[in-house]
């Protein structure tokens, strides 16, 4: 049947298969540890920050918050949109219209068609927009950015908001409290 030399080849390539897979295994389970690790050892406590760390610490989570709380959905997004349309200004439109819980099948893919269409009818039907033809014109535009002000989102201003300014120099004191 098989020759010697065949027997040794057979032999050969099972040990070459068997220790790939182990040294596979072990690269693979070195990395884990490795990813694993690595975080925790650049973590560090709130007592070691400084003020500075502590205060870029803050301004992050209040960016990350105002985000999640705006969906990020309250882009200044030109008119006039249609059917047919494809861009960035498209996506934005999509983005808040899943924001405010319509329902685009597709998700946010930068072109406007039915289901764009569809959606931005069915908002347009909830928000008193009449006719709620699905079309993003200057009186759909007028009621996003309104409700994206009311929403505490971007109302598009550049004026300064003192109350947030109090905000800030409060829980600056109070980090400073802290040191």
């Amino acid at each position: 049947m098989f020759s010697s030399k065949h027997y040794k080849q057979i032999i050969i390539m099972t040990i070459t298969k068997t220790v790939a897979s182990k040294l596979a295994v072990a690269f693979v389970a070195i990395a884990m540890a490795f990813v694993f690790v690595a975080p925790a050892a650049n973590a560090q406590s709130i007592e070691d920050m400084s003020l500075e760390e502590l205060i870029a610490l803050v301004n992050q989570l209040q960016s990350q918050m105002t985000q999640s709380t705006s969906g990020g959905s309250c882009d200044t997004i030109p008119q006039p949109l249609t059917v047919g349309a494809q861009n960035a200004n498209v996506t934005s439109l999509q983005t808040f219209l899943i924001a405010e819980g319509e329902v685009i099948p597709a998700g946010a893919t930068g072109y406007f068609g039915s289901q764009t269409q569809a959606a931005l009818a069915s908002w347009q039907a909830k928000n008193g927009i009449s006719p709620a033809a699905g079309y993003y014109g200057p009186i759909t535009k007028a009621a996003i950015d309104a409700k994206c002000v009311s929403a505490g989102g971007d109302d598009m201003d550049d004026d300064d908001d003192s109350s947030s300014d109090d905000d800030d120099e409060l829980m600056v004191a109070r980090l400073t409290s802290l040191t």
